[in-house]
């Protein structure tokens, strides 16, 4: 569902706060991220407008720890913080939550699937910076998990006012996330993938597709100012 992920990434967001380092400039830029052994499909992706790295893959595996301890090792070595580490407590077993992930949720897919989804974040201590892991696991057999890694580097930024902004935006009204939805011919929510170039020219003297550039012109503001 949509709306449930962007209140997840709404509240990772807010969570994190802060500023970014450059493309280039030293910094993580230059880092290689790791995959695991047996991976296949990899795609590896420098997204330069904002600033991250990552790389993508599925892979078999039989404990979904492994993969986060394998870029535990990874991130630590950089000498980054795994926030998740937090939750690794006696106090939160009430919550369900002692594993040391900062989220996961299992799920029914939209092919009425079981999905699982996992997210472990590390914090660059010398650099505004994470490292995110996603892991969703799509299916299982023999023991066996077939799952997708993705594993990113990017700036911290303090973007809460901005999606605040396009939360009220797009919950004022339930029409606005259905016409933008069309208008970008995409999820309005993710501004990373959003091309406006796909709004209708007639379109865009209309008051909500204004505030809703002036929202992604904002977030190109916030990374234009860490280059």
């Amino acid at each position: 569902m949509k709306i449930r992920h962007f209140q997840l990434l709404f509240c990772v967001i807010l969570i994190l706060c802060i500023a970014s380092p450059v493309p280039g400039g030293g910094g993580y830029w230059e880092l290689n991220l790791p995959v695991m052994d047996g991976a296949t499909g990899v795609v590896e992706e420098k997204d330069e407008q904002f600033s991250t790295l990552s790389k993508s893959y599925e892979i078999e595996i039989k404990d979904p720890l492994k993969v986060r301890d394998f870029y535990d090792n990874f991130f630590e070595s950089l000498g980054w913080h795994n926030t998740a580490k937090a939750f690794i407590r006696p106090e939160f077993k009430h919550l369900g939550n002692s594993t040391g992930w900062n989220h996961y949720n299992m799920d029914i897919n939209s092919e009425g699937k079981p999905e699982a989804n996992y997210v472990c974040i590390w914090d660059a201590q010398s650099l505004p910076a994470i490292g995110k892991l996603r892991l969703k696991l799509k299916d299982y057999a023999d023991g066996i998990f077939i799952s997708i890694v993705d594993v990113s580097i990017s700036p911290e930024l303090e973007m809460a006012p901005i999606l605040m902004k396009l939360g009220e935006l797009l919950s004022s009204d339930p029409k606005n996330l259905f016409e933008l939805s069309q208008l970008v011919k995409g999820n309005p929510f993710e501004i990373e993938n959003v091309n406006l170039d796909n709004i209708p020219e007639n379109k865009l003297s209309d008051p909500v597709v204004t505030q809703y550039i002036n929202i992604i012109n904002e977030t190109f503001e916030v990374y234009r100012a860490c280059a």
